[in-house]
């Protein structure tokens, strides 16, 4: 298990052995006391970490929910490619758990090549089905997902109302 500004990362050239690397320090910023170095600072380590997580064989590109995170990492991997990058999203048929008008706007304004997938909420319990059945408990498929125990809840609560989704809490 990870702590925060931890990643686990697993070596192929070590026959898979995971490690835990620290991918941030607060020792690394604390000299920087003028708002423009700050700036200049986050700015070249978020270009350096999506360099980085676009180094592929094949083109790689960018899942992107519309919210603030997504649409940051979407238009960084622009910029950093000089050219706009593939971005992937889901659409829920249920209105009210769909937000795709959002990523559509966001990938028209960084001029990316859009792709949604359709989601309903019979895929939704079939996959879910899919998934627990793969693990011993529902603590396990918690853990799995590395979701928190507010967020599972959070996660749970649409599905309460179906006959398999398990307990919320």
């Amino acid at each position: 298990q990870t702590k925060p500004a931890e990643d686990a990362v697993a070596s192929v050239a070590e026959r898979g052995r995971c490690s835990i690397e620290r991918y941030w320090n607060p020792a690394d910023v604390a000299g920087i006391v003028d708002e423009g170095a700050a700036i200049e600072a986050l700015t070249d380590a978020l270009d350096q970490t999506v360099r980085r997580s676009l180094r592929a064989d094949v083109d790689l590109g960018v899942f992107l929910s519309g919210g603030i995170d997504s649409s940051l990492l979407a238009a960084l991997a622009t910029r950093v490619r000089a050219r706009p990058v593939p971005t992937f999203s889901v659409r829920f048929s249920e209105a009210q758990h769909d937000e795709s008008a959002m990523s559509r706007l966001v990938a028209a304004h960084l001029g990316s090549v859009h792709h949604e997938i359709l989601v309903t909420s019979n895929d939704a319990v079939a996959a879910w089905v899919a998934l627990a059945s793969r693990v011993d408990s529902v603590a396990q498929f918690r853990l799995a997902l590395g979701v928190t125990p507010v967020a599972w809840a959070a996660l749970l609560r649409p599905l309460s109302h179906l006959p398999l989704a398990p307990e919320v809490a």
